[in-house]
């Protein structure tokens, strides 16, 4: 007698072994020499966070500022740039000061913190103030929180989760 336990798990089965299928026949192979490499690199993650902001988009007045010192903000933050805003890099209690040169060499940028005021602190949004840079912030009570607003502004029907 079959139960129906057993239908769903090989129903689990034939879905997975389906699913396998379609990834092998479907899926392409990129060959080595079909992948072109850029390296950029800077002197600290600082100036190269700055360096690949010149490449993602150099004419861009928009940009999330992010800590240097701790990553989750980060890299919850990373689709909201879409692969066109900047990311640029900051210690927690200032600007880093080639951040804020390439700030000060625009007209009217705006800057989108990720992350509470114990990865980034209010020196920080003094100093844009004192810039007349606009800004706002985007943080919850914790790195979990944070991750959930950044997601709500990325407007998408899709999510990922990660442990951490």
């Amino acid at each position: 007698m079959r139960t129906k336990a057993s239908i769903s798990f090989k129903k689990r089965v034939l879905l997975l072994l389906t699913s396998c299928m379609f990834i092998t026949l479907f899926s392409s192979t990129v060959s080595a020499e079909e992948i072109s490499i850029q390296r950029i690199s800077g002197g600290n993650r600082y100036e190269t966070a700055l360096k690949i902001a010149e490449e993602v988009n150099p004419d861009s007045t928009e940009f999330l500022l992010v800590s240097g010192e701790n990553y989750p903000d980060a890299l919850a933050g990373a689709p909201l740039s879409k692969g066109r805003i900047p990311i640029l890099l900051t210690s927690k209690n200032s600007l880093d000061s080639q951040a804020l040169t390439k700030l000060r060499n625009l007209s009217k940028p705006k800057v989108t913190i990720l992350g509470g005021e114990l990865t980034i602190s209010s020196e920080v949004t003094t100093e844009l103030q004192n810039e007349g840079i606009l800004y706002k912030r985007i943080s919850g009570q914790n790195r979990y929180e944070t991750a959930a607003l950044i997601a709500k502004e990325i407007r998408t029907n899709q999510i990922y989760v990660a442990s951490g």
